[in-house]
């Protein structure tokens, strides 16, 4: 495949530009008054160029920049309006977009560009970056203005990490809207990976494995493996609270510090347990669906509702996910379901079908194999469901009031949050980041810490999507210290572990 070649787009204003030394990256300096002529000569490989003007511009300063103009070519001079109306603003940016050929690397200079044109031209190639696959080589601009020394010297600025911004925000908004952590991926290993072919003094090693955190995340719920899910979202939560990470990423890729928290926050909302929590497994389904991401939501609550009837058949752990258990459950639903179609009884063999029924999960298995079969087939029957109906029926499915087994309470999920410290601090010295705290769960504070750090944490916590706070006393267990849900109750004392030791003797007091 041939290489692309370099396209260069630049503009001229009706400025009096001033001779100055212009300095490249490199150090190599060109003395010149029109910047766009010294950048040929910066990147020789630049082929073909337009530069685009008005005709005020093109009046004062055209043919000086074609006779400074260093090769055997010259750069196209484009007509443009001043900008004076959004009409104009956007006959520009069409122009622009137009003027660069497709499958070339593009470098682009704004350095004398006017009034808003600037902010068309990052529009513009973050566009063509979008939909035409448009390498961007260099965003370049002169700064006069930082001009320094006897005789003044300008550098040059290379802006194309702000467009690279823009692929970062893209990358994060794919993962939170649409569980597609590649795009992120990608971006985190190409960063390692360039840091440790340059040879860079302590480049990052903690970003790859980010990258591969996210991707067999959102692997596991692209595909609906719930079991896996439960398995790689604390995971993932654990990898992006590293501060070797935190470290790496201010060094290497600012953009994504100030993505951290929000993708922590999505990570709670996901929701942690373990693979056999069939709780969790109901609360991914309902994320889901909150997604609308309907085939995975209704997918996996029809294997909910068989996993509960496993449980209340008897079986425990990896027995829940037995192949020949599950048929054996399927066949007892469906004979349920067929009694219930010919209005006979229900079988009264095995006990549980009775508290099964009245607790309207035999109602909800009813309803779900049609909606989910429909969708699972792609509409290819008789008289399938037009799709606005099945989101309307997917969405009732969830609204449907369900009961907990009344034989076997719903524990808790119990997120510890370790603030200890094994030296003096000060107040200013940052709370570690927060766990991923699904909904309704009991948060544990723990750890060797002075009485005020455990109110930074009280206080980061509020808004939550926590039921209730705790502080860990070894003596006693989890105590709770405040509550949003009538399952605890200010004062209670739960026995739970933390699941690490304690930090050796000689920190500061135990704030609990």
């Amino acid at each position: 495949m041939p290489e692309p070649k370099t396209h260069f787009i630049t503009f001229l204003g009706t400025g009096n530009y001033q001779r100055v030394c212009y300095e490249w990256l490199d150090g190599r300096r060109i003395e010149t008054a029109l910047f766009p002529s010294a950048v040929p000569r910066f990147i020789p490989q630049i082929a073909s160029a337009t530069a685009f003007v008005t005709e005020e511009s093109e009046a004062k300063h055209g043919a000086r920049l074609d006779a400074e103009w260093p090769t055997d070519w010259h750069p196209e001079h484009a007509l443009i309006p001043k900008g004076s109306t959004p009409d104009e603003l956007w006959m520009i940016f069409d122009r622009v977009v137009s003027a660069v050929p497709d499958d070339s690397r593009l470098v682009f200079d704004i350095t004398h560009a006017f009034r808003s044109i600037p902010l068309i031209s990052v529009l513009a190639v973050a566009y063509m970056w979008s939909t035409r696959d448009i390498q961007l080589q260099a965003l370049l601009y002169g700064a006069f203005d930082a001009a320094r020394g006897d005789p003044p010297v300008a550098p040059v600025f290379d802006l194309t990490p702000m467009i690279n911004l823009l692929e970062w925000i893209g990358a994060v908004e794919r993962f939170r809207h649409h569980l597609d952590g590649e795009p992120l991926q990608r971006l985190l290993h190409q960063i390692q990976r360039q840091a440790h072919q340059r040879g860079a003094d302590h480049p990052p090693r903690q970003l790859q494995n980010a990258g591969n955190a996210l991707k067999s995340l959102t692997d596991a719920l692209l595909l609906g493996r719930v079991r896996e899910v439960l398995r790689e979202t604390p995971n993932l939560a654990s990898t992006l609270a590293k501060p070797e990470l935190r470290e790496e990423a201010g060094r290497w890729a600012k953009p994504l510090l100030p993505m951290l928290e929000p993708l922590q926050s999505l990570l709670r909302e996901i929701g942690t347990g373990s693979e056999t929590d069939l709780h969790a497994h109901r609360r991914l389904a309902q994320f889901y669906s909150d997604r609308r991401l309907y085939p995975l939501a209704i997918t996996l609550l029809r294997e909910w509702i068989v996993s509960e009837a496993c449980r209340r058949d008897g079986a425990t752990h990896d027995e829940l996910f037995e192949e020949e258990r599950r048929e054996q459950v399927e066949s007892i639903l469906g004979a349920c379901f067929a009694a219930q179609r010919d209005k006979q009884p229900l079988p009264t063999e095995p006990t549980w079908i009775e508290q099964f029924a009245a607790d309207g999960l035999l109602d909800l298995w009813s309803r779900v194999p049609g909606i989910r079969n429909d969708i699972d087939h792609a509409g290819m029957r008789r008289s399938p469901q037009p799709a606005n109906r099945l989101i309307l029926n997917v969405r009732a499915l969830f609204s449907r009031p369900v009961q907990q087994d009344p034989e076997v309470p719903e524990m808790p999920d119990v997120v510890f949050y370790p603030i200890g410290v094994d030296r003096p601090i000060a107040p200013e010295e940052p709370l570690p980041p927060l766990p991923a705290v699904p909904r309704e769960a009991l948060v544990v504070v723990e750890g060797r810490a002075p009485i005020w750090r455990y109110g930074l944490a009280f206080h980061r916590l509020h808004g939550s999507p926590a039921a209730a706070v705790a502080v860990y006393d070894p003596r006693l267990g989890a105590v709770v210290v405040a509550s949003h849900h009538p399952d605890f109750r200010e004062g209670q004392v739960i026995d739970v572990e933390p699941p690490v030791a304690e930090p050796p003797e000689g920190g500061t007091t135990n704030g609990s």
